[in-house]
């Protein structure tokens, strides 16, 4: 997973202002996802081209290069000229022992140097200089915007200048109100003036590089396009299929054509970009940096990190943010997708909240040399990562911060107080626990003499908020605070990694160990909700897994608390909903559950999920002539297997419900149809799980009525606990998670002993079992023959809810009185394995609501219906299913490293 910090939203620093308006790139300079980056042209196209760019453009190509290095190059020389002069000035002031009134005028003057047009001449003149030269050069490639681009390189070089200013402000700020007089503060503003030009440099390289490039594509790209002939488009018909596979925003053939032509033409741009700069480039690399960082002095004002959306899969960012003087460091590179044209276009709008800023993009190379995927930590990602984080750590106690908060780009931070809370601890490193689907989190309660993840019993009870506080741990990762006026903190390294480490090479447990050899204990506090991450993928996963992964996180979010917004200084591409291949998506909600059917809403858009909205039918407010009206009847002798009692209104509106939907899709010949309730929760990956199996279902020509996607087969396999067992060190009953590691081994056994599983899966159709009793109906796929087979069943004058109803039609309830109602009973019924979701909240949760228990009996609004807390045997087993649906791991393969292993 990229890193990265918490959301703007979460830590406002204490002055805003307005944000600066984001200015465009010129033409063609397109971000890091290009298309033609990713897929060759075609043979036919990639002759035409090289054929127009060997006779047309590689001739031009050096020359024009060096013209547009050498104008951008004569502002920002000029500038840097203008820059140290002010400074010089500034110095000379302060060293002459000036009165405050005096100084407080050049201060000014320094300030105002960006936006004097006088001052600026100089750079201007050298800009225009080139103006001549460049027309000729590209006069026979029809380009017309040369004075716009001199007036490109005049604003950069004016933005340049004033950023630079802006930084030696803010230092030059913090040493007047720290140092003891004028001698102490002139020694201070040297080592100021030199942190400020080297940062200077370094921008003006990287400014430089993306100046030429950007305007290169301006000058050669519309000329390329017109030059190839029309059937090299046509060529490409066959590969938009393949480009809007990996993720292209291009949705016509033009757009396909014009990104693949753009993507050749800057590798092209970019060889002869790095033949002209070769050994004289002096701008800063993030690896050399890491070894040899800049001296932290605030470039650009940012707050602490873009919130990723689950459209953008922001990968390998590093971003540390500064706490005290409310400045920030954002580190990109090693990406495969558009991380870097993201977090650009977030700094830009919000920089100017913020007092300082470094901003360290590396666009190449994009991999790991010695990694077998996106997602795999390889010895090189984790030295790199290492590098990263002491760079940062480096540079805020060169600019005295009091603090440092890391935070990884896929953690989301929920709690606006969480930064106030931790420096109220008054520790040296402090993490806030975080929450996620499973029992990971960012702490461990246990190592091992090998410096790896220790199982402890203390570690649970901590999770799951059972004992909250701040316990010291030997290891916090992913999210956590450094106090940096301890003494202690000195001590502390990222990398290299101490001279007596011996352990694995992980990026954490090397700083883990740090903490150890200085004697800084760790410590993780849990007393509140601070925010949630994902649980760490396989090194095979892939891109679209990751997005998908942090996508959930969101949803999960969302099942206690408000969805969590991307930011609004991101351009978020347009949700595409579709109704994944089903004739129609229904979602039943109760119109007076509003914050149900928002939450269910969003939840599917995010997931690009095509809904129909059906107002449930609202058994409550249904009075007894209505009921008649109907022809309802309940079922003789029914009775509530955990309550002993009748049908409630709430279970008799439920049921109508989802029997109206049946009768529409009769009346309207749906043949399949997916059918949600608005209290559920959505596993990793529903989407394309669900699509996935639907298409082996279709494949094997699997003759079905009704897929569940939540069922439950504890009762079915007889299970019972032993008499009087506890847990030695909880005191609790078995869990679903020990029944499931039980039921593993058992049925090895089992297949051994070939004896047939009660759950019959179905051939050659993954995930997919024969369908057993269950007490759910939350989701399910329903075909026309299905719903024709319910609809015959007359189940109106012989009510039971409608999940002891469907096992009844697929001969599968336990109770065989309620069968002999019901025939035939031959409802083709399946169930998906492992589930793909999970109620919201499960009895005698906190916030659990059940509209069909806390009732009225069917036909007696007198005799109130509710559950019983201290009772409850279907809270005991929910509860047992729900520890289950949070330690589950869709992924069933064991983590790659025992350092993100808390499964």
């Amino acid at each position: 997973m990229g890193r990265s910090g918490c959301s703007e939203s979460a830590f406002r620093p204490p002055h805003p202002a307005e944000p600066r308006v984001s200015q465009d790139p010129p033409c063609g300079a397109r971000g890091e996802g290009d298309p033609g980056q990713c897929l060759p042209p075609s043979a036919e196209v990639q002759g035409a081209l090289e054929c127009c760019l060997r006779r047309r453009v590689d001739a031009q190509l050096p020359r024009v290069t060096q013209t547009l290095l050498d104008m951008v190059e004569a502002a920002l020389a000029a500038v840097q000229t203008l820059l140290a002069q002010g400074m010089d000035r500034l110095d000379r002031h302060l060293r002459g022992n000036p009165s405050g009134a005096r100084l407080r005028k050049e201060v000014y003057a320094f300030g105002e140097m960006p936006w004097d047009p006088e001052l600026m001449q100089a750079c201007y003149r050298e800009a225009e200089r080139s103006r001549g030269r460049l027309e000729q050069l590209v006069v026979p490639f029809g380009f017309l915007g040369a004075q716009s681009l001199v007036f490109e390189a005049q604003d950069l070089a004016q933005q340049l200048m004033a950023d630079a200013v802006a930084t030696f402000l803010q230092l030059a700020d913090q040493c007047l109100t720290r140092a003891l007089d004028c001698h102490q503060a002139a020694q201070q503003l040297e080592k100021v003036r030199g942190r400020v030009l080297k940062k200077f440099q370094s921008d003006s390289g990287s400014a430089r590089r993306r100046f030429v490039r950007g305007w290169q594509l301006c000058i050669f790209l519309p000329f390329v396009l017109s030059q190839l002939e029309p059937r090299c488009k046509a060529e490409l018909l066959e590969l938009e299929g393949d480009i809007l596979a990996v993720g292209s925003p291009a949705l016509t053939v033009e757009g396909i054509y014009e990104d693949v032509i753009r993507g050749v033409l800057r590798q092209r741009i970019d060889g002869e970009l790095k033949k002209a700069l070769g050994a004289s480039d002096a701008s800063c690399t993030l690896d050399s940096c890491s070894e040899d960082p800049w001296d932290q002095a605030g470039a650009d004002s940012l707050p602490g990190s873009p919130k990723r959306t689950v459209d953008v899969s922001a990968t390998f960012v590093e971003v540390a943010v500064f706490i005290g003087e409310t400045g920030g460091r954002v580190a990109t590179d090693h990406n495969s997708d558009n991380t870097t044209a993201v977090l650009r276009e977030w700094l830009v709008a919000v920089k100017n909240l913020y007092h300082s800023v470094e901003w360290r993009p590396a666009e190449e190379p994009r991999s790991y040399q010695d990694e077998e995927g996106p997602k795999h930590w390889s010895d090189a990602r984790y030295e790199h990562v290492m590098k990263l984080r002491q760079a940062a750590l480096k540079s805020a106690r060169d600019m005295w911060a009091d603090y440092i908060l890391f935070v990884d780009a896929d953690n989301l931070i929920l709690n606006p107080d969480t930064l106030t809370l931790l420096i109220a601890e008054n520790k040296t490193v402090v993490a806030p626990m975080l929450d996620s689907r499973a029992a990971y989190s960012n702490f461990w309660c246990g190592m091992t003499s090998q410096g790896y993840y220790k199982r402890t019993p203390a570690y649970i009870p901590i999770r799951k908020r059972d004992r909250q506080g701040c316990f010291a741990v030997p290891m916090v990762h992913s999210t956590f605070l450094i106090d940096l006026r301890k003494a202690a903190s000195r001590n502390l390294a990222f990398y290299p990694p101490h001279e007596d480490y011996t352990w694995a090479f992980d990026d954490i447990i090397v700083f883990a160990f740090s903490c150890k050899q200085a004697e800084v204990q760790m410590y993780v506090c849990n007393k509140e909700m601070y925010g949630f991450l994902p649980v760490p993928l396989r090194s095979h996963s892939t891109l679209q897994d990751e997005a998908e992964s942090f996508m959930h996180v969101q949803l999960e979010v969302m099942v206690k608390h408000p969805p969590a917004e991307p930011s609004r200084f991101v351009s978020v591409p347009t949700k595409m909903p579709d109704k994944m291949g089903f004739d129609e998506v229904f979602m039943i909600n109760l119109k007076r559950r509003q914050d149900r059917r928002e939450r269910m809403l969003w939840a599917l858009w995010a997931q690009e999920i095509k809904v129909r909205l059906v107002e449930a039918v609202d058994g409550k407010a249904m009075n007894t002539s209505q009921v008649e009206a109907l022809g309802i009847q309940m079922l003789p002798g029914y009775q509530d297997p955990y309550h002993g009692r009748p049908l409630t209104k709430g279970e008799l509106g439920c049921f109508l419900s989802h029997y109206n939907i049946w009768k529409e899709v009769v009346e309207k010949g749906l043949k399949k149809s997916l059918v949600f309730e608005d209290d559920l929760r959505f596993e990793i990956f529903f989407k394309r799980r669900l699509m996935n199996l639907m298409r082996d279902v279709e494949r094997e020509d699997l003759d079905w009525d009704l897929i569940a996607m939540n069922t439950s087969q504890v009762e079915a396999l007889g299970i019972q606990m032993l008499p009087g067992y506890q847990d030695p060190y909880h005191g609790r009953p078995l869990t679903k998670g020990e029944l499931g590691c039980f039921l593993s081994h058992y049925n090895i056994w089992k297949e051994r002993m070939q004896v047939e599983h009660p759950e019959k899966a179905v051939p050659r159709v993954r995930n997919l079992v024969e369908a057993d009793y269950s007490y759910w109906t939350l989701a399910y796929v329903i075909s026309l023959q299905g719903a024709r087979k319910l609809l015959a069943a007359q189940p109106l004058s012989k009510m039971l809810p409608v999940d002891e109803f469907l096992p009844v039609m697929f001969d599968k309830h336990p109770v065989s009185e309620y069968k002999a109602h019901f025939s035939p009973r031959n409802l083709r019924a399946f169930s998906v394995e492992p589930l793909l979701v999970f109620p919201t909240h499960y009895t005698g949760d906190d916030g659990y609501v059940s509209d069909t228990e806390t009732s009225v009996v069917w036909n007696n609004e007198h005799v109130k219906t509710d559950w019983d807390r201290a009772k409850s045997q279907k809270m005991r087993e929910q509860q047992a299913l729900s520890r289950e649906a949070k330690n589950s791991d869709v992924l069933q393969s064991p983590l790659d490293s025992a350092a993100r292993d808390e499964l």
